[in-house]
């Protein structure tokens, strides 16, 4: 699975080289793992999760902050709280995962009420 999911994930990014956002994953590990993938294959990507000091989580976040990270690749939990302005995708690659609760986590309810989202899923 994880192979198809590197494989979206970097169709995404070819077709919107734009693209400033958040990937959530479920687990610590598959953050990670997500993020040396992108990252090896020549994508701007860090990983942001509960086994970072506070000062990498720190780090991390400046750096995304500034744009000189284009994806941020999270856990739910590590992202909780986090105020981003103009974020392009939301991407959440575990279909158990809830995405509603993940979104307003990180956008505004107002802001959500004025994008449109698409949640495109396989079982």
């Amino acid at each position: 699975m994880q192979r198809i999911v590197i494989s979206s994930l970097k169709r995404i990014v070819d077709f919107y080289p734009e693209i400033y956002g958040i990937i959530f994953c479920r687990t610590k590990r598959e953050t990670q793992d997500v993020a040396e993938l992108l990252l090896k294959d020549g994508y701007n990507a860090e990983a942001l999760h509960g086994d970072l000091s506070q000062a990498q989580r720190e780090t991390v976040m400046n750096k995304f902050r500034q744009r000189n990270i284009q994806l941020l690749v999270a856990t739910d939990v590590a992202a909780r709280g986090l105020d981003v302005d103009s974020l392009t995708h939301v991407i959440i690659i575990i279909c158990r995962m809830n995405w509603k609760s993940i979104l307003t986590e990180v956008v505004e309810p107002e802001e959500l009420e004025n994008r449109n989202f698409n949640c495109n899923h396989k079982s």
